[in-house]
């Protein structure tokens, strides 16, 4: 064997050692590296470092990150976005972009295999179906909406256009959870909007696709609950979102305060990421609702707490908007009348409340906006009673301030009536200066007229 002939191997051997290295490097040196923050800088903590008090994904602030080792623009099984929809797109993950082009492809197949757990087969022909069909198409223009977070997985709201129905916008939601190890994202569920179920399935077997309603689920679960009370709220459905509450945990009352702030300061929920489950159990949630104003209010948000028992629908059982009211009031322009739509009564129970100035009995243009409401409320169902209880603050004399607080009380009645309200549905009281809400004098003797501004008011209890 000659010279040559004996270092053959060497190289091969040397070759193969270099390789390995380099492979080695490669998929190692990028493994550890943090994702970058919606495709900013790498550092930033990803999903998998921050733990809710409950073991679930905490992400800060209600984002997410997105790990490297998800592409964007394009997929591996040849399915792509049209230039015309990468736009509207381009903050989606890559499963939601995936889902979209494979829809377009009519590839649905590739997503629905690819998912982190079975989706029904029925629910994968349908929904594949519709869009083969043409019945429903991508709504290139519409960007998808993450909606928000419950427990490990992150729901997003796939915009649609649905060929029956010109007028709705209707979406699916994708949920996605973590891949693997953490990283990337994998397509965890797909649902149609339950109140889609029935019309889809009328839809698709005029086509001749029969589906059986009772293989599509159709339960609604803590987020869907929520969005679609906090949508009842932010479109003044007043009755629909009593239909959702558990009245025996949460008083009409309070919804219809959370309906006059969230009316009086133009607020709506925000476009992107406007729910928060910050507790996400199979019989218990807290979402928060992130809103902004387009009347020029800060942004804040509010807290509705939801509960189920086994077997039954998802209700609201709490409201918590104190920090809402606290910003509306930060935000809105200085004025000499108090403003809070509803408070704690000093006997029991909790009261929409109008303030009037002092020695006044006219109503503030803000009560006059706010009787609308309780009006609308009201003219719908002749049984209903409203009881308005007028009151006064301690300066001058008892008999004076009796007058006072039943002229109060009248003026409301009076405005209700011109409204549409029934005179026979409202009963009105008079309590004078005998059930402060707030000290007419400091601890010194002294006078307090903030204290005093809070007891010139009326309150208004639905009594139904």
């Amino acid at each position: 064997m000659n010279e040559s002939e004996n270092r053959a191997p060497l190289f091969v051997f040397t070759g193969i050692v270099v390789l390995s290295v380099l492979f080695f490097f490669l998929f190692t040196s990028g493994g550890d590296k943090k994702a970058p923050k919606g495709g900013g800088k790498p550092g930033l903590p990803t999903n998998a470092d921050l733990k809710s008090p409950g073991g679930g994904v905490m992400p800060p602030d209600g984002q997410y990150s997105i790990p490297v080792d998800m592409g964007l623009n394009g997929r591996s099984d040849g399915s792509e976005l049209p230039s015309s929809a990468k736009a509207a797109f381009a903050g989606a993950p890559e499963p939601v972009r995936a889902f979209a082009a494979n829809a377009l492809d009519g590839k649905l197949e590739a997503s629905f295999n690819a998912s982190a757990q079975p989706i029904p087969d029925a629910e994968q022909k349908l929904i594949a179906g519709l869009f083969d069909s043409g019945l429903w198409s991508l709504d290139e223009g519409r960007e998808p909406v993450e909606l928000g977070q419950f427990g490990e997985k992150f729901r997003w709201k796939l915009p649609f256009r649905d060929a029956s129905s010109e007028k709705s916008s209707p979406a699916l939601y994708l949920d996605l959870a973590r891949g693997e190890g953490g990283r990337g994202w994998k397509l965890a569920d797909v649902r149609i909007p339950p109140a889609l179920v029935a019309p889809s399935i009328a839809s698709l077997k005029a086509h001749g696709t029969n589906i059986a309603p009772s293989a599509i689920r159709t339960e609604v679960d803590s987020l869907m609950t929520a969005e679609q009370f906090m949508n009842a709220v932010a479109e003044s459905e007043f009755e629909r979102a009593i239909s959702m509450a558990d009245l025996d945990k949460v008083t009409r009352e309070k919804i219809a305060g959370l309906f006059i702030i969230i009316e009086e300061g133009k607020y709506r929920l925000q476009e992107s990421k406007p729910l928060m489950a910050t507790v996400a159990t199979s019989d218990a949630a807290w979402i928060i609702g992130r809103i902004e104003s387009d009347a020029g209010m800060a942004a804040s948000d509010f807290g509705v707490e939801l509960a189920r028992k086994p077997g039954s629908e998802w209700k609201v059982t709490g409201l918590h908007f104190s920090k809402l009211l606290a910003s509306f009031a930060a935000s809105a322009s200085p004025d000499a009348v108090p403003y809070t739509p509803i408070v704690e009564n000093p006997s029991g129970g909790e009261s929409l409340v109008l303030y009037f100035g002092y020695d006044e009995d006219m109503l503030h243009l803000r009560a006059q906006r706010q009787l609308l409401i309780v009006a609308t409320l009201m003219k719908d169902d002749a049984t209903k009673k409203l009881r308005i209880t007028g009151h006064a603050d301690a300066m001058g004399t008892e008999d004076y301030n009796l007058a006072l607080s039943a002229r109060r009380a009248y003026s409301v009645r009076d405005s209700l009536i011109k409204l549409g309200v029934p005179a026979d549905q409202i009963i009105t009281q008079g309590f004078g200066e005998s059930a402060p809400l707030a000290a007419n004098v400091r601890e010194d003797g002294s006078d307090n007229p903030e204290g005093r501004s809070k007891n010139r008011r009326t309150e208004i209890f639905l009594d139904f």
